[in-house]
């Protein structure tokens, strides 16, 4: 069992030569194989002194295989190791590869002339938005996509837009919004005539958010059918604290999720 436990040893350790096999398969001496087998273990010198004490030729070689196990063990994960990270130094080397012969195809076909620009612009914009760090990753990870395709390509100018989009957003502008309770009372009055219910429970949430400053939890939901006043009233409270009004038109939505 232990001549057949160094064979595999032998196997997974290239650099030992196979004539040791015949060497230790001609002979039947257990103490002839186990200095034999314990001389090419690639064992500390603490371990081939403990092999050498120990007299009962049963024992070293009970020792020795439970060496060559260890040793076998860590040849494999060191070949799984060293087998993963050459499979991911070609994945890295095909992708540059492959990059760099897209770039020549396109500069052959005088599609790179803007490319380069673009991209660095891109690229500055997205550091220079001041996005959140997912919104970020994001962007990189498109824009990563965008350098790997065609300008002309119709996918390339999906991806070209929505990056803009993200960079478009006004990640760190923020409205100098005005807490004067008089002043929203009376543009929604010059505003709309009557709603008195709506317009007093508005005033009341601006007053609760005046105080507070940092409101979390309810925002204002206006439901009615169309031409009531939702979206004038949207535009007076916008006007009142010095917001920017956006309207999102959002017909046919039926879905919360969407």
């Amino acid at each position: 069992i232990v001549i057949e436990q160094f064979e595999e040893y032998i196997k997974v350790n290239k650099k030992l030569p196979t004539d040791l096999l015949n060497n230790l398969k001609s002979s039947t001496d257990p103490v002839k194989i186990s200095d034999l087998i314990s001389v090419n273990l690639g064992i500390s010198l603490e371990q081939k002194q403990e092999l050498l004490e120990l007299n009962d030729p049963e024992k070293r070689l009970d020792k020795i295989y439970s060496y060559l196990l260890s040793e076998i063990d860590s040849f494999q994960v060191e070949k799984k190791i060293k087998g993963r990270v050459k499979r991911q130094m070609e994945k890295t080397q095909k992708e540059y590869y492959l990059n760099e012969q897209m770039k020549a195809i396109q500069k052959e076909l005088g599609e790179m002339d803007d490319a380069p620009n673009e991209i660095d612009e891109l690229q500055n914009r997205i550091a220079t938005a001041k996005m959140s760090d997912e919104a970020i990753d994001k962007a990189n990870s498109e824009l990563n996509k965008l350098k790997m395709m065609s300008p002309m390509s119709a996918e390339a100018s999906v991806v070209r837009s929505y990056i803009e989009w993200l960079v478009g957003v006004p990640w760190a502008k923020r409205s100098k919004v005005k807490h004067d309770i008089k002043r929203a009372q009376l543009v929604l009055d010059q505003d709309h005539y009557g709603l008195e219910e709506v317009k007093d429970r508005i005033l009341e949430y601006l007053a609760v958010q005046k105080r507070v400053r940092k409101l979390k939890g309810p925002v204002l939901c206006l439901v009615g059918p169309p031409g009531v006043g939702k979206t004038s009233l949207g535009e007076s409270i916008a006007r009142s604290t010095n917001r920017k009004f956006v309207r999102m038109a959002l017909g046919g939505v039926r879905d919360e999720a969407e």
